[in-house]
Formats: structure tokens, C-alpha cells, sequence
């Protein structure tokens, strides 16, 4: 939206007030030369003052009838937002999930931090299977039980678990139950012996699956999935 405005320059100070605008650019190249002028000292050793009284241009009326359909925009996306608040599932930090069709039970920790789901997999090899590239892992349940899985290989992701460390995983979809929910999602594999949790539940499920964490909160939740959970 643009104002008016009147330009007093006294000394080397400049006042704006809204009063006024120039027409056009040559117009105010013409004025700029007075107002230089206007701003020596006079003979008399005072500082004289130029007042610009030139043309003005008035702002365009705005249309009502646009800005009742921004009131209208705004109105309904406020009524909308407690039923969407209302659908975001709550679960706690660390949650058991299920890895279909398989039915293996994990503790996984759920990440808003992390941009990708992240599972723990040994003697990870990628074998050739009629021109696609499959990957094969066995994940350890922790009770002794090591389970095989088999997935095509989508990609191979480059991770950086930290600023001096640059790692190269595959990856590849898997589908997870989580409460109630069930996503099928990319999934980085790497070895996670060494860390409290077998699965890390980044925000490619999390945000897709409309889940909140509360880190006050723990194992909360059961994979039940059945009869299309997601």
C-alpha cells in the first residue's frame, strides 16, 4: 500500500511525513536538484527551508470485495484447526513397532530430529536377483533369535551420524506398524549394537503418520495394525 509523503529537509536532516509522493522518477530528479539548492546557507549564514509542493499521485482504492475473501480465507482456516490438532496421534519417546510382513517386534525411539528411519541390520550383503539389486540383513531381537530379511534396494543414502563422519547406507522400504498406525517407508540400515534402541523412527513416518512425541511419555501405545490400521 503506498502513502504520500512530504520531504522537509533542513541542515542535513530529513523529515517525512505523509503528505506526499513524486509522479514520477523525473519529477523527483528535478526536485532533488532544488532541494540541494534550497539546502545551502543563505547569505545571512541561516539555513533555509524547502518545502516540496509538487504533484501527487493518490494510491488506488483497494478492492472490499478481495480483502472479505482473505477475511473468509482466514476464518475457515481457524475453524479447521482444532479438528486437525485433534487427529495427531500422541505417543511416548520409545515405542514398540512391528516390521510386516515378518511380525518382528522392535523398541524403537521416535525422533522428530531425524529426517529418516534408521534399523539396525548385520551381515548386510546386496545380492543381484533377475537384474535387481536386493538387500539381505539379519536383525538380532536381543533374545538370541536373528531374523532374515530380504528387500529390493532403493538407494544408497549418504548420512553424516556426525559433523566429521560420513557414512554410505542402504536403503530400502519396509512396511511398519506403529500404534495404530501402518506406513510403509524408507528405511536406512546400519549396525545399532552399540545404541539403547534396535530402530530409530524418523520424521518420514512420524510426519506422514501425523504423530506427536512427548518425551515424558513411554511405550504407550501396541502395534496393532490389523484389518488396515494406516
Amino acid at each position: 500500500m503506498f502513502f504520500p509523503y512530504r520531504l522537509t529537509i533542513a541542515c542535513v536532516a530529513v523529515n517525512i511525513k505523509p503528505d506526499w509522493r513524486p509522479a514520477n522518477g523525473s519529477t523527483l530528479r528535478s526536485q532533488a536538484g532544488q532541494i540541494l539548492e534550497s539546502s545551502r546557507p543563505s547569505a545571512t549564514g541561516h539555513q533555509e527551508q524547502f518545502t516540496y509542493n509538487g504533484p501527487v499521485k493518490k494510491s488506488k482504492d483497494r478492492n472490499p470485495l478481495m480483502w472479505a475473501g482473505v477475511a473468509a480465507a482466514l476464518l475457515l482456516a481457524s475453524a479447521n484447526w482444532p479438528a486437525r490438532a485433534q487427529s495427531k496421534r500422541v505417543l511416548g519417546v520409545t515405542e514398540m513397532v512391528r516390521l510386516e510382513p515378518e511380525g518382528v517386534l522392535v523398541i524403537a525411539k521416535l525422533d522428530t530430529g531425524a529426517s529418516m528411519t534408521s534399523l539396525d541390520a548385520r551381515a548386510i550383503r546386496i545380492v543381484e536377483r533377475n537384474t535387481v539389486s536386493w538387500v539381505r540383513f539379519d536383525y538380532h531381537d536381543g533374545s538370541g533369535r536373528i531374523v532374515q530379511f530380504e528387500r529390493p534396494l532403493v538407494r544408497i543414502a549418504v548420512v553424516r551420524p556426525a559433523p566429521d563422519t560420513v557414512e554410505r547406507r542402504p536403503v530400502v522400504m519396509m512396511n511398519i506398524c506403529l500404534g495404530g498406525v501402518r506406513r510403509e517407508v524408507q528405511v536406512n540400515l546400519v549396525d545399532r549394537s552399540s545404541l539403547n534402541t534396535r530402530m530409530l523412527i524418523g520424521r518420514n513416518f512420524l510426519t506422514i503418520g501425523q504423530i506427536t512425541v512427548d518425551s515424558a511419555l513411554a511405550l504407550t501405545a501396541k502395534p496393532a495394525c490389523d484389518g488396515g490400521g494406516a
